[in-house]
């Protein structure tokens, strides 16, 4: 796996499903349309000013709320390279893996990290650097299958990776 390198873009605790993209925005048919939303109410210019590879750092309790998929669509239509939180609601979790965005677990990051640092997180490796700085995180290991799963940018490829053209 490449190392991962983007800015970051800092919230806080228990930024729910809601504040990603608001229930509002979940008739638009078009998830390109819905990403135009993401964050607007934490992030009024987040749709402008993010770029393919970012990141997203926050607290506890990132992604609770619903487990509406959408909130991870959206991230993934905007290309956001991963989610560093000190710890994730197991659904947003979940979503974000079957999707193939890393969700990294790294206790205690978000209050050391600012919006704009640029950040690599080398996921083999087990660590999060931020560029011009001698700061260096520890990140929670992903099994191999999870990792596999990332690498084929989601659960539905991977299965068909590993299904290599057999029937159900």
């Amino acid at each position: 796996m490449k190392p991962i390198k983007g800015n970051a873009w800092v919230f806080g605790d228990h930024v729910n499903t809601d504040q990603i993209i608001p229930t509002k925005y979940m008739l638009l048919t078009s998830k390109a349309e819905m990403a135009r939303h993401t964050f607007e109410t934490l992030e009024p210019d987040f749709y402008q000013r993010v770029k393919p590879g970012d990141i997203i750092v926050a607290g506890v309790n990132f992604g609770c709320g619903s487990a509406r998929e959408q909130a991870v669509e959206v991230l993934k239509e905007l290309k956001i390279g991963a989610v560093v939180a000190s710890s994730f609601n197991m659904t947003f979790f979940r979503n974000s893996i079957n999707l193939g965005i890393p969700a990294i677990v790294c206790d205690g990051i978000c209050g050391c990290i600012k919006n704009g640092d640029v950040l690599s997180i080398d996921i083999e490796a087990g660590v999060i650097e931020v560029a011009g700085s001698a700061s260096s995180y520890k990140i929670e290991p992903f099994s191999d299958i999870v990792k596999d799963i990332i690498k084929c940018s989601g659960l539905v490829n991977y299965y068909f990776k590993k299904r290599k053209g057999k029937s159900v």
